[in-house]
């Protein structure tokens, strides 16, 4: 019996990949920035740090580029204020 030729995949333009998104929990959240559970929600509640990816009713978990990001903004923040 012959055996069919198989084509590769198609090569995928790199401007259409992803970068892949790690999600983290909030105790992977507290180990960047340590602060209290409640301070955290309140600063996502205040619009200050960014919000959950819900992964279910009792499940959430943050965006590691979003975490990141916040970081990097408390930091550019607080140079900008010790002029």
């Amino acid at each position: 019996m012959a055996q069919k030729a198989t084509l590769p995949p198609p090569a995928v333009p790199p401007a259409l990949l992803r970068p892949s998104e790690k999600l983290l929990r909030y105790p992977d959240v507290r180990a960047r920035l340590p602060m209290s559970r409640s301070s955290w929600y309140e600063g996502i509640k205040a619009g200050r740090y960014p919000p959950p990816v819900k992964l279910g009713p009792k499940m959430s978990a943050w965006r590691e580029a979003d975490i990141d990001e916040l970081i990097q903004s408390l930091i550019a923040g607080k140079q900008g204020g010790e002029q």
